[in-house]
């Protein structure tokens, strides 16, 4: 049986929820590419330094690439997940919520709410989810903190906003989920957290998941 049609023709978007992975860097369990390491023989199809072939099939078994073109797309992604918990640690929100607060932050951020500084809408998100889902811990812009100071006051001082923009934002946010019942859309990218592979490496060279042996 013959087909006319590439199976990726229709692969438009990076497709990185993929549940396997292998650490590129790596030639057998306890070594790794040396930097003076080539094919013996040439080839027309791979790089000759084998460090930098198997980093480039890493990428695409991570959905970084698609043949030599980069995907900008997952890269704003991952920067925006970033952003989302950076500002979730500095806020204490519990882990359960990131999720829930990337979502929103996707689905506002550039859509509904445009032109105005990422950070901003990062911390109104974050801000919005504390208040709304944890009853112990109100963190409206006006609650007052320890010395009368207002959360917008903190806020603005910890992530170096105007006061003005935290009670906006806020009030945008709130708006946008409240009034237009915006429902959190599920992640389209890295849905298994692959691309925080790196960070459970045990400190001996070694990761947890599924190994490629790349000999």
């Amino acid at each position: 049986m013959t087909t006319e049609t590439h199976p990726y023709a229709d692969l438009h978007k990076p497709d990185t929820n993929n549940a396997t992975w292998f650490n590129p860097n790596k030639k057998s369990i306890n070594e790794y590419w040396g930097e003076d390491e080539y094919w013996e023989e040439s080839s027309a199809f791979r790089f000759s330094k084998k460090l930098k072939w198997w980093q480039y099939l890493g990428e695409l078994n991570d959905g970084i690439r698609n043949g030599k073109r980069t995907h900008d797309e997952l890269f704003t992604y991952l920067d925006n997940s970033d952003l989302i918990e950076n500002v979730s640690l500095q806020l204490d929100l519990p882990k359960c919520y990131w999720p829930t607060v990337k979502r929103y932050y996707n689905c506002i951020h550039g859509e509904e709410i445009s032109g105005v500084r990422k950070d901003s809408t990062a911390v109104a998100i974050v801000e919005y989810v504390i208040h709304t889902r944890q009853e112990e811990r109100p963190f409206h812009p006006n609650t007052k903190l320890e010395g009368d100071l207002t959360v917008a006051e903190y806020l603005a001082d910890r992530f170096s906003l105007p006061v003005k923009t935290i009670y906006k934002r806020y009030g945008q946010v709130a708006h946008l989920i409240e009034n237009k019942e915006m429902t959190p859309e599920k992640e389209i990218f890295d849905q298994r957290n692959m691309s925080r592979r790196p960070l459970y490496e045990d400190g001996t060279g070694s990761y947890t998941g599924i190994e490629f042996n790349a000999n």
